[in-house]
């Protein structure tokens, strides 16, 4: 995984050949939201894991003593904490956008995502994991078959 994760999850009814012109028109028209709701939750679970202080791969490498210190005379109540949170403008651009085919997690200022690379090479955080994306499947997989006895 890298900087950008790219996740890839082949899903289909049971038996496709039983569904009907509805059901397919149905699918259809769920996918991209489906897709929206997937990368969403991907999004939830990169913030909630940063606010563990746990990346991808693992908990996060401790800051560095100097930093350490800096940051706490700027916030003493978190300092500690490796959350990758200075002032909250990196994790505040993680968002996403979706079409009929695939969804994508990105920075949408490029400033924050030349941080997040930087970041990304001592503490690997963006991106999921095989769980993750399970879990991801599962949603748009309930969201898009919802209905289908599947």
């Amino acid at each position: 995984m890298g900087l950008v994760p790219n996740v890839k999850v082949s899903i289909s009814p049971s038996d496709s050949a039983k569904l009907t012109a509805k059901e397919r028109q149905q699918i259809k028209e769920r996918t991209p939201l489906g897709l929206s709701r997937a990368a969403l939750l991907g999004i939830n679970i990169i913030q909630e894991r940063l606010d563990r202080g746990q990346g991808y791969r693992g908990k996060l490498k401790p800051y560095s003593p100097a930093y350490l210190l800096l940051k706490q005379k700027r916030k003493p109540e978190n300092a500690g904490a490796v959350n990758l949170t200075w002032s909250g403008n990196m994790r505040g651009s993680i968002t996403s956008k979706y079409n009929d085919r695939f969804a994508t997690i990105y920075f949408s200022r490029s400033t924050e995502a030349r941080k997040a690379a930087m970041l990304e090479k001592e503490r690997p955080f963006f991106g999921l994991n095989d769980a993750d994306e399970k879990l991801l499947a599962e949603a748009f997989r309930k969201y898009v078959f919802r209905g289908f006895g599947q």
